[in-house]
């Protein structure tokens, strides 16, 4: 072969190679673009309100200006106690809260009811119905709720949920020792077949000095969620410490637990 036939097949390679590099960078790079596009969710716990997010937003660095909070009253109407300027398809961070936001099955049930209000006005005027949810405490547990107890015509999409100390099996059930269901989720087991199948579950939960609980939400209610979403979707993290820095309520404000949260929807 001659040595310019050589150098013309090595530039070609070197060509193609880089092309390819090039082709690839631009796939990967849309197909993170458009997760990152995804609009998040954020859903407190049990008495929670619109503003329990604030020091958590402060963490991750989102600005206030910037978050939609609606708040759904008893009367199942929607309040939005925080506006944005935005155009619908930049508004990326929304909070839901509830005036109702007791932990009993009937609250559920009714919380429950109150997300189908919120994602139905969420798709009408904004037209946002695919996102991410980060929910606090029981605010994951209304999402079980909603999944298991509403049957809207069309649900609504939701990609993954970063559950942060959510009790699946309530606190009253929640001993390492003891494996009998709550009210919860005997209700839920019934009607399981409204669990997406294709959502990935992140429980995030704390482990006070080794106790395997944030002394209010133990390991074994977390592990519950098993019997409910689709095993091979489920993730779990675990983060170590004291009461302080990995307590039921201090997970919400933990440097650690809110980037890692949000790494997993941005």
């Amino acid at each position: 072969m001659k040595k310019d036939d050589k150098k013309n097949i090595l530039s070609i390679i070197v060509i193609t190679l880089l092309v390819g590099s090039l082709v690839y960078g631009i796939s990967v790079s849309s197909r993170s673009s458009s997760i990152k596009e995804l609009p998040s969710i954020y859903v407190p716990g049990t008495y929670g309100t619109i503003n329990d997010f604030d020091d958590y937003f402060k963490i991750a660095r989102i600005e206030q200006d910037g978050i939609l909070k609606i708040n759904i009253d008893e009367n199942n109407n929607v309040v939005e106690s925080q506006k944005v300027s935005l155009k619908p398809s930049e508004i990326k961070n929304i909070v839901i809260a509830f005036s109702d936001a007791d932990d009993d099955i009937d609250s559920m049930l009714r919380q429950s009811k109150y997300l189908q209000t919120a994602f139905e006005y969420l798709e009408k005027k904004y037209n946002i119905s695919n996102v991410n949810f980060i929910g606090h405490s029981n605010g994951p547990v209304a999402l079980t709720s909603y999944f298991t107890q509403v049957k809207p015509i069309k649900y609504f999409n939701i990609n993954k949920i970063v559950a942060i100390a959510a009790p699946y099996n309530d606190i009253s059930y929640a001993n390492a020792n003891d494996t009998k269901d709550s009210d919860y989720l005997k209700a839920w087991k019934k009607n399981i077949s409204g669990i997406p199948q294709n959502v990935q579950l992140y429980n995030l939960y704390g482990n006070v000095n080794g106790g395997k609980n944030d002394t209010i939400v133990t390991l074994a209610t977390i592990k519950k969620s098993e019997q409910l979403y689709p095993k091979n979707n489920i993730h779990y993290k675990e983060f170590k410490g004291n009461e302080n820095e990995v307590g039921h309520v201090q997970l919400l404000v933990n440097k650690k637990v809110v980037n890692y949260a949000e790494s997993l929807v941005r």
